[in-house]
Parts: C-alpha cells; sequence; structure tokens
C-alpha cells in the first residue's frame, strides 16, 4: 500500500505509467481516493517509479517476511520508540500528538504477552 500526498489516483497512475484498465501487466495496481492524497495497492510489491513521489511525499507500507524496503522514518508498530531510517524523528510530532510512547515511555497499547502488540 503506497500513500502520495496531493496527487489523484489518475496522476498516481501516470506518474507509474499505468493507464486505468489496463490489464496487461503482471502486476496489479489499484489506485483510490485517500485523505489528502492517493491511495495504490498494487498486489505484488514491485518497486514504484522515483516520478511518484518528485514533488509530494510518499509513504509505502509493504507486508512480508522477504522484502527490504527502506524508509525516511521507520518503526515497529508496537515499539515506535526504536525508530530507524535516514530521519528516524521526522514524524516524532505526530507520533507524540497520537499519543504514541516514545524514548522508554510505557506503551500501554501493548499487552503483557511477550510478541504482541494491540492498537
Amino acid at each position: 500500500m503506497t500513500f502520495v500526498r496531493g496527487l489523484s489516483p489518475e496522476e498516481a497512475l501516470h506518474r507509474i505509467g499505468v493507464t486505468p484498465g489496463d490489464i496487461s501487466r503482471e502486476v496489479g495496481i489499484a489506485a483510490y481516493v485517500g485523505d489528502g492524497g492517493a491511495v495504490l495497492i498494487d498486489y505484488h510489491g514491485e518497486p514504484l517509479p522515483e516520478a511518484l513521489s518528485r514533488g509530494t511525499e510518499m509513504a509505502r507500507v509493504i507486508t512480508g517476511v522477504t522484502m527490504d524496503e527502506y524508509f525516511v522514518t521507520e518503526f515497529e508498530p508496537c515499539f515506535p520508540g526504536d525508530r530507524n531510517g535516514s530521519d528516524p524523528d521526522r514524524l516524532l510530532l505526530h507520533m507524540r500528538e497520537l499519543g504514541m510512547p516514545l524514548d522508554g515511555e510505557a506503551d500501554s497499547r501493548t499487552s503483557t504477552a511477550p510478541g504482541t502488540c494491540r492498537a
């Protein structure tokens, strides 16, 4: 799933060279209107062209155990105090506004069972 600020779904697809309704590709991509931009869902986690984020901001979330993706700010939802990336504190203001525990604060969202987290 990819979030792109300030773009319509049509513009986002255009930037990555996809025409709506095009079924000639091996990778499926759907585009939707999101709050403040476009949401793209690609079904195979293929790399997206850099042109998609040009002049805006983009966040991509990929699930799976074999994919390596790098973010400007990266953290596990259960451990928001452990941040990585080229700018690990970029989202601190937003994380605090959401009430996420940071830098050693207790996480009231984490259950007592090891390896579990509830949001």
